[in-house]
């Protein structure tokens, strides 16, 4: 079965066609079915569960379905820093980026540094 929803705020309910409902009832949802009376007498909690990985990722149903890239361009002299400042470095600049992210559990990777500037 599939169902087409709008962009939904329910408060207290809100009435899609003359037979379909959802409502909130004591914090959790229901999705009602409205009788020809316009009376509700059966209903069900709607349980939102979790999206598999594919319907966020796309068809690949990875984390890798979505990579995004980017150059930065930093005013240091990268080729002067030590191989534990450069380690250090990466790892500080992979959290900034990670920590500013909406995505929950993105992976960053730095693949390529280049000195110059």
């Amino acid at each position: 079965m599939s169902l087409q929803l709008p962009a939904l705020n329910v408060s207290k309910n809100q009435r899609f066609t003359d037979k379909i409902d959802i409502r909130v009832y004591e914090g959790s949802l229901y999705i009602c079915k409205v009788e020809d009376d316009g009376s509700i007498l059966y209903g069900a909690e709607l349980v939102l569960d979790s999206l598999p990985v594919n319907a966020v990722y796309g068809s690949n149903g990875s984390v890798e379905a979505l990579v995004l890239s980017s150059e930065v361009n930093l005013n240091i002299d990268y080729d002067s820093l030590t191989p534990a400042e450069k380690a250090d470095l990466e790892s500080k600049f992979a959290a900034a980026i990670t920590a500013n992210l909406t995505i929950p559990d993105a992976i960053v990777t730095i693949t390529n540094i280049v000195a110059g500037y």
